[in-house]
Parts: C-alpha cells; sequence; structure tokens
C-alpha cells in the first residue's frame, strides 16, 4: 500500500508542470511581452497563434516517437528525463531576452521561445498522458492515479496563479515596465527548476510494464493518410480553433485586468 502512494505521488508530480506553467504562461506572458519587453499586442497575439499552430506539428509526432521508443526506462519514462533540461530552458527563455534591444528581433526571438516551450511540453506531456496504461491494467488504480494527477495539478496551478506575481514585484518592481526583468527571470529560474524537478521525481519514482506491445510499422504515408479523413479535419479545426481563441482570450483578459489595475493605482 505505500509503494502504490509513492508511485502515485511520483506519477502525480508529473502533472505541477502541466498545471502550473500553463497557468503562469495565461497570466504572466503576455503582459511580460507587452508591458515588459515593450512589444506590440498584435505582434504578441501573432506569437500565441504560431505557438498554438506548432503544438498541432509536436503533439502527435511525439505520440509517434514515444510509440515506437524502447528503452530499459520505457517507452513513455525515458522522455521524462529527457524533457528535464528542455523544460527548464524553455520556460527560461519565455519570460528572459538576454538583453535583445530591437523589436523585430524580440518577435522572432519570442516566436522561438514558444515554439522551444511547445516542443518541450510535448516531450514529457504526450507521453506523460498515456503513460498511465502502461503503469497499470486495473480501472480503479488507473482511476486513483488520475485523481492524484487532478490534486496535483489543481494545486500547483493555484500556486501559480499568486506566487510568481509576488517574486515578480519582491525582486523586481511593483510597476509594470522594464524595471521588473530581474523579477521575471528569479521567477522564470525558480519555476523552472520546480518543474524540472518534478519531472526527476515522476521519472524516479513509476515504472512501466514490461509486457508492453511490439512497436507497429507504419510509413510516414499511412501516418498522413488521417488528412484524407474529412472528419478527422474538421475535428483538427474546430481543436486548434478552441485552443488558439482561449489561449487569446486569457491572455487578453489577464493583460486587461492588469492595465485596468495600473490606471486605477496611477488615479488613486
Amino acid at each position: 500500500m505505500e509503494n502504490k502512494l509513492k508511485t502515485k505521488l511520483c506519477y502525480a508530480a508529473g502533472d505541477i508542470y502541466g498545471g502550473g506553467a500553463f497557468m503562469i504562461f495565461s497570466l504572466l506572458f503576455m503582459n511580460f511581452l507587452v508591458l515588459v519587453e515593450g512589444l506590440p499586442v498584435i505582434a504578441t497575439t501573432v506569437i500565441i497563434f504560431i505557438g498554438r499552430l506548432w503544438d498541432a506539428v509536436t503533439d502527435p509526432l511525439f505520440g509517434r516517437i514515444s510509440d515506437k521508443t524502447r528503452s530499459r526506462f520505457g517507452r513513455r519514462r525515458i522522455f521524462f528525463l529527457i524533457g528535464i533540461v528542455p523544460v527548464y530552458l524553455s520556460f527560461v527563455m519565455l519570460f528572459y531576452s538576454f538583453g535583445i534591444q530591437n523589436i523585430t528581433a524580440k518577435i522572432i526571438y519570442f516566436t522561438f521561445a514558444y515554439m522551444f516551450f511547445g516542443t518541450a511540453f510535448a516531450v514529457v506531456m504526450v507521453p506523460y498522458n498515456a503513460i498511465l496504461s502502461d503503469m497499470t491494467s486495473d480501472y480503479n488504480e488507473r482511476t486513483s492515479f488520475t485523481m492524484m494527477r487532478m490534486i496535483f495539478s489543481g494545486a500547483a496551478s493555484l500556486l501559480a496563479a499568486v506566487i510568481p506575481g509576488l517574486v515578480i514585484k519582491a525582486v523586481g518592481s511593483e510597476q509594470n515596465g522594464p524595471q521588473q526583468i530581474p523579477g521575471y527571470l528569479v521567477m522564470a529560474l525558480i519555476f523552472g527548476a520546480v518543474f524540472g524537478i518534478s519531472w526527476l521525481i515522476a521519472f524516479l519514482g513509476t515504472k512501466e510494464r514490461e509486457d508492453l506491445p511490439a512497436p507497429e510499422k507504419i510509413t510516414l504515408k499511412y501516418w498522413l493518410s488521417v488528412f484524407s479523413n474529412n472528419a478527422y479535419k474538421n475535428f483538427l479545426g474546430i481543436f486548434l480553433s478552441f485552443q488558439i481563441a482561449v489561449d487569446l482570450v486569457l491572455a487578453l483578459l489577464f493583460f486587461t485586468l492588469t492595465l485596468l489595475s495600473c490606471s486605477t493605482k496611477i488615479t488613486n
């Protein structure tokens, strides 16, 4: 019983990244680009749009790669280990421009940074979403694992909604602007490390079944044949449109609330 609880806790630790990183991105990324780095709002929305389109490439790609992977660490767990450094670096890059001053160069850099973040996210989260069936075939156990995961994800989201802002203001400034750059950097370094450690815990504390089926031999042509299915293309279009819209609306909502908060303080 104790070992099962330990395994559940280690498995759930992976979604500290899933819940926490998404919350920080939704709350702070657009604010950082526009109010701190000085990027136009339209350019920022384009960066988010391109990043979401890139997700449509990386998610199925790493799903297929993890399906075919065989290693002494399993076909899914190995990606938790591989993804630790990219998870850390990509999160830091989202909130630090390394002194770039030119606006066009910043737009290119942050587009790359967001695509890198999306790639790192796919490296760990796609195998993570699939690993549970490789850990146990028992329905009740999978439900218990999922419940623990949701608890960790929810807790991480709540903490990520509060702590990053406190760190940014404590290290940087209460006022939005370039003076907050050190605060964003320290926040990114701290949370990037937390997310990296969470994947190390997930890697060390989980184990896949050894009786896995042999990988199917699927050609690129067969893999791409799904796009000949009209129902799939319709679903993909709806799904991408919905996800991009949600990301943009959330980013714009929190950005607007931040501006209103700033204007209220100035008026007072």
